[in-house]
């Protein structure tokens, strides 16, 4: 579901991912600069970029945008249900505002785990490792072409520069989108449990439109029970589009969302919140 909010999120974490990027690229350029600006062939690239510290310190970056994009796909997906379920008999109350988006109080765990589950996936340290890999071909280029070490320095920044804002975009895209279906999801796991005798479920919804690629473009309407995953026409699973267990053929540039919906609706339910 692609929203209004979601999208200023997006754009909000692209600024900051991409300011990350660049102080990155300074960071690397101090500790060559206390290593006295050596030529390539005496640079050690692990030494100017601590792939663990650095993995940490994005965490810390996307950590609190990622809690929104969850809270805020889990809200509006149980705005949907609450359209296409039966009129609550009683609508319990909302004791917790997180992260902006008003949820009962039981899905809060559910949430905190989602975050969590994200932060643990193995792409955050492979960002960290495509920066050194960056690092890596212009100190190459530097040992070839014999360049003093403060040319190559220049270079180090000027090319962390220069990728930064399309890397920021294409993980602000991914990340955001991944994190408001994860909690459209959670939402709907959440809402078929207040529901027994129901068969609450996701729909996967591509952008419709010419960049769709043709594996997704076969994902399009699919329908499964709310806790069931997607299958593709190759065999491979998952719970929502980018998730993270995808592999970056299916991942990478995805802006397909799932959409909750209501398989089986029995005459009489209640929603206990």
């Amino acid at each position: 579901m692609v929203t209004t909010k979601s999208h200023v999120l997006q754009q909000a974490v692209k600024a900051a991912v991409k300011s990350f990027f660049i102080a990155q690229g300074k960071r690397a350029i101090s500790r060559l600069a206390l290593a006295g600006y050596p030529r390539g062939d005496s640079v050690d690239v692990n030494s100017l970029l601590d792939i663990e510290s650095e993995t940490e310190s994005l965490l810390q970056v996307v950590r609190l945008p990622l809690v929104r994009g969850i809270s805020l796909g889990a809200a509006d997906a149980l705005r949907v249900l609450k359209q296409k379920l039966p009129t609550q008999k009683s609508a319990g109350s909302i004791v917790r505002i997180l992260a902006g988006a008003g949820l009962p109080d039981a899905l809060r765990p559910a949430i905190v785990a989602a975050a969590l589950e994200i932060e643990s996936a193995p792409y955050w340290m492979a960002i960290a490792e495509g920066t050194r890999s960056q690092i890596s071909g212009v100190v190459k280029q530097a040992i070839s072409e014999d360049w003093t070490g403060f040319t190559m320095a220049a270079n180090i920044r000027g090319a962390i520069r220069d990728a930064a804002d399309a890397r920021a975009e294409l993980i602000a895209v991914a990340e955001t989108v991944a994190a408001v279906n994860d909690g459209a999801m959670r939402a709907t796991v959440y809402a078929q449990e207040q529901h027994p005798g129901s068969v609450l479920g996701k729909m996967w919804n591509t952008r419709g439109d010419e960049k769709v690629r043709e594996s997704h473009q076969a994902m399009d309407g699919q329908q499964v029970p709310a806790e069931d995953h997607f299958t593709f026409p190759s065999g491979e699973s998952a719970p929502y589009p980018i998730h993270w267990s995808l592999p970056a053929k299916e991942r990478c540039g995805c802006r397909c969302s799932i959409q909750p919906v209501v398989i089986v609706q029995p005459d009489e339910m209640e929603m206990v919140a």
